[in-house]
């Protein structure tokens, strides 16, 4: 196995522990590991749409074991009629497109990097696939068994959920299903404290606004599927997960949103490789990991390697509501949180308009 490939390919997903059963890769610590890392996905969904730029890191090197963005890059998308779409920097390795900027289905594109350093980077041309049509989100009230912390099994109660999809007929439909959460938050801004020095202690300074707010959160969970078994099916199903009753978010209720990208088989090969990567469990029978098939490059030596996929895809989005309704059992709402309800990340006090 390449040494630096698998490096690299761990380093895109840090942070998640690989339960394999492999042998311990050991890693030559001088070794230089300032990769570019490009997280860029283009969909039909109105813009802005996001690049991201980050390095990979040696996290036993001291002087280099931290995420680096790469800041002051010149982005842009190209179109196949030659037209031009650059990203601007908002920090953090964050470049954004203007918010008119959206992938057009059947029309190819293709990333452009220059670093400020001159480096010319380019992906290859990646097709907006049509997507097949999600006819809706199917979520059922589930008790399963799972191991705690302790290592014993216990009941857990919570949602499973699918997808059902009408797979388009005569020809093979790869799609990523990115999964969001949308929930009610109470708060209590009038117990807001902060510290007084001279006291030595925190006093109650209350807020005067806000205490409900609506919360949106991504799940970290992404699902790859293939329509090889079920080509051409009405009302298809796609498993996408379960999810556990937490008290803290059923002040309400909990609003589920599927979005379901369409990908090219190359991008499937990238998703799919990446989804191994981050969630399988591992066995010995496992084949062992390797680098992830990217398309960018850098254009003046193609033996640099480079981490990320140039994604671009056609949309569509269902959601359906988890409601107390469907859970036998009184939930009832933990969540405490003096302060202003706005100062909880994606949170508004706008209620969403499909919100019932």
């Amino acid at each position: 196995m390449n040494k630096a490939k698998f490096h690299i390919a761990i380093l895109f997903i840090s942070g998640l522990a690989l339960n394999m059963c492999v042998e311990p890769y050991d890693y030559p610590a001088g070794e230089r590991s300032n990769n570019l890392v490009v997280e860029a996905l283009i969909s039909s969904n109105p813009g802005p749409q996001a690049v991201r730029l980050t390095t990979t890191r040696n996290i036993y090197n001291t002087g280099n074991q931290y995420i680096l963005y790469v800041s002051g890059a010149e982005v842009s998308v190209l179109d196949s009629d030659g037209r031009s779409f650059p990203f601007n920097e908002q920090g953090g390795g964050q470049y954004y497109s203007d918010s008119s900027f959206s992938a057009v289905g059947g029309k190819a594109y293709r990333l452009r990097i220059v670093t400020k350093e001159g480096k010319v980077y380019e992906s290859n041309e990646e097709t907006a696939l049509p997507t097949s049509e999600m006819d809706k989100v199917e979520i059922a009230y589930t008790v399963k068994s799972e191991k705690n912390e302790l290592g014993n099994f216990v009941d857990v109660d919570g949602f499973s959920v699918k997808a059902i999809v009408n797979d388009l007929p005569s020809q093979k439909n790869y799609y990523l299903l990115r999964m969001t959460t949308i929930f009610k938050v109470l708060t209590e801004p009038s117990a807001y404290q902060v510290f007084d020095r001279e006291l030595g202690n925190y006093v109650t300074q209350p807020k005067s606004c806000c205490n409900i707010c609506w919360v949106t959160k991504p799940l970290d969970e992404f699902v790859v599927f293939s329509d090889q078994l079920v080509d051409g099916r009405e009302e298809a199903e796609i498993p996408l997960t379960f999810y556990p009753v937490d008290q803290k978010y059923f002040y309400d209720k909990v609003y589920f949103e599927v979005t379901q990208y369409s990908l090219t088989a190359e991008a499937y090969v990238f998703w799919k490789g990446l989804y191994d990567l981050k969630f399988r469990q591992g066995t010995l029978f496992d084949p062992a990991p390797s680098g992830l098939p990217g398309n960018i490059f850098n254009v003046d030596d193609r033996s640099e390697q480079v981490v990320g996929y140039f994604t671009v895809s056609d949309v569509t989005t269902k959601g359906e509501f988890m409601t107390k309704d469907f859970i036998p059992r009184n939930v009832v709402y933990t969540y405490r949180y003096a302060d202003d309800c706005r100062t909880l990340p994606n949170s508004t006090t706008t209620q969403p308009a499909f919100w019932r």
